[in-house]
């Protein structure tokens, strides 16, 4: 259990918040987070988050904007630091062999990211978003695409598919070079 206070503010086109939290018994593990954003004007937003809990090694952050075109769609690039991260060598030794409950793909290891995301929305039926991540630390990357499409107002088709580069010794392309899924999802 643990307590926490947190204090907002929402301005003339943005936001802030700030939050602080103790574990019960441990008065002196304070953690720290907060989250702002800016609107720059009608389709740019800017926003940043992050935390710094008793070991500030350990802190994590996130930077990004988004664009909104005309049309709807959404463009989104942002930078996330995480100090949890591990380097090649204790990635490796942690995670020699998976029992099948998580995949590496599914995870980020590293400490340094930069993402850049398109989401666009057709005629209310067709849903594509692509991601681009790129692993600063080894240079390593991952595109992946999703696409929904309502069939009907209870049927929905989808598929998804990832290509992942980087080498043997990096985070991703050492576990899974590609993938790829599609199916149907029934809703009642």
């Amino acid at each position: 259990r643990g307590a926490a206070v947190k204090a907002d503010y929402t301005g003339d086109g943005w936001y802030a918040s700030l939050i602080a939290s103790v574990r019960e018994g441990s008065a002196d593990a304070v953690t720290v987070g907060g989250y702002a954003g800016r609107n720059l004007g009608e389709a740019v937003l800017v926003y940043a988050e992050g935390n710094l809990p008793p070991r500030a090694a350990e802190s994590q952050a996130l930077v990004g904007a988004s664009y909104t075109f005309p049309w709807l769609a959404i463009l989104s690039a942002e930078y996330y630091y995480s100090g949890r991260g591990t380097t090649a060598e204790g990635l490796f030794r942690a995670f020699p062999v998976f029992d099948g409950n998580a995949l590496p793909s599914d995870l980020l290891f590293r400490r340094n990211y930069f993402f850049l995301q398109y989401y666009d929305e057709i005629n209310n039926r067709l849903e594509v978003t692509v991601r681009w991540t790129l692993g600063l630390d080894d240079g390593s990357s991952r595109v992946a695409a999703f696409v929904t499409y309502a069939i009907s107002d209870r049927i929905e088709g989808f598929a998804l598919a990832a290509v992942e580069e980087g080498g043997s010794n990096s985070e991703f392309d050492s576990f899974v070079e590609y993938s790829w899924a599609a199916g149907l999802s029934l809703s009642y």
